[in-house]
């Protein structure tokens, strides 16, 4: 909920294309020709395809075993089906948007944390008492960061991933 608007996900993407088309005339403000040139480029023709392939995502139903193939392999970067199967479940790429409203609205005692892996702890024990969606939009956007923002992960980093996964797994039993 924002600004007393609960926004869903059908009423998110037009705010997102208005957003982007407003973006794009302030642009033209600043630089004649932007606008103009965003047209040429074919921008605004992609932008309106990327929201129809999202208005036209297949609902996936869950069964026992669908992240499995994630599990064995190692690298996040080959995880191709992984964002259509997330949001074929329901999930959003939120940049942890809605674990950190959860993390605040929560009233859940938690160790003070003096290394990384106290406070990976923290966050397992936090997404431990989450519901389905939390769980699943923080996968999702802890499998974002590592592959989108090209940061290194290590052992150490997929380990926790696969422990998300198995607590998102669990809401599902």
């Amino acid at each position: 909920m924002e600004n007393g608007i609960a926004l869903t996900r059908q009423s998110r993407f037009p705010s997102i294309m208005v957003a982007l088309l407003v973006g794009a005339v302030q642009a033209e403000k600043f630089c004649d020709g932007a606008f103009l040139g965003l047209l040429k480029q074919g921008c605004i023709i992609r932008w309106l395809g990327k929201l129809e392939v999202i208005d036209n995502r297949k609902k996936i139903e869950y069964y026992p075993g669908l992240f499995d193939e994630f599990k064995v392999q190692k690298i996040l970067d080959r995880w191709d089906k992984f964002p259509g199967i997330m949001w074929g479940l329901g999930f959003e790429l939120d940049y942890y948007h809605s674990f950190e409203l959860y993390r605040k609205r929560s009233n859940l005692k938690l160790k003070p944390s003096h290394s990384k892996r106290e406070e990976r702890r923290n966050l397992l024990y936090l997404l431990e008492h989450a519901d389905r969606q939390i769980v699943g939009n923080y996968l999702f956007s802890e499998w974002r960061k590592y592959v989108k923002c090209e940061l290194s992960y290590d052992q150490f980093d997929l380990d926790f991933i696969f422990r998300v996964m198995d607590i998102l797994e669990s809401r599902y039993i």
